[in-house]
């Protein structure tokens, strides 16, 4: 089995060790279905110990390879448009709103699945809980019912306009580079690629050459 399974005190990412208690763990009703595709995030065992002592004594390396932005695989990552309420976030963590998260008093609180931290709904995010406590329209919002998404930045979350796209080239001009054809081939290669660098017509374009010394071009 994967390491660490059946051992007291592993479990699945997020789930509570029988016995655990505190007031800060709780034994929530996880859809284990819901996962973030292995292309963006893979962990090097299936469980995990559910607490820093257990992980100590468990002796099993664990580790995770994290792909921002990587291909999802089998379908395309998702893209969330915030509405009026604006992006949900836990006022003390700071975690986004997700598919594990818990709703409670008829949706107008939910708990953080990080910090257990308690959250006020805001109005326009309101959605009454069905007869299993989850939210009528979990499945309609990507957020609620997808291991991983893309958010849309409002306005607020620029400290200022988007730059645009920027494209260095540091080349070798050295005698070596010109003899060897290397200089020509690379000059040849970056005019086939100007018209077609994303970003156009923002685009930016800098050149710095080097041999025995540094060469910076003015454009302007």
């Amino acid at each position: 089995g994967a390491p660490g399974m059946g051992a007291p005190g592993m479990g699945a990412p997020g789930m509570a060790a029988p016995g655990a208690g505190g007031p800060d763990i709780f034994q929530e009703n996880i859809d284990y279905s819901i996962q973030v595709p292995k292309s963006i995030l893979s962990l090097t065992s299936k469980y995990i110990p559910t607490s820093a002592n257990m992980g100590h004594q468990c002796k099993v390396p664990l580790g995770a390879v994290i792909r921002p932005l990587a291909p999802a695989g089998d379908g395309e990552v998702k893209v969330v448009q915030p509405g009026a309420a604006g992006i949900v976030r836990c006022k003390r963590c700071r975690t986004y709103i997700n598919a594990f998260v818990t709703f409670l008093e008829n949706g107008r609180r939910w708990r953080c699945n990080i910090c257990s931290q308690m959250n006020e709904v805001p109005a326009p995010y309101f959605c009454h809980l069905d007869e299993e406590g989850r939210r009528r329209d979990k499945d309609a919002r990507p957020e609620l019912s997808e291991g991983v998404v893309e958010y849309i930045a409002p306005s607020e979350y620029m400290v200022r306009p988007p730059q645009p796209p920027s494209y260095f080239f540091v080349i070798d001009v050295s005698v070596t580079s010109v003899r060897s054809g290397m200089l020509k081939s690379v000059a040849k290669a970056i005019s086939n690629s100007l018209d077609s660098l994303p970003g156009s017509p923002r685009t930016q374009v800098g050149f710095l050459t080097y041999d025995d010394s540094v060469h910076y071009f003015s454009l302007k």
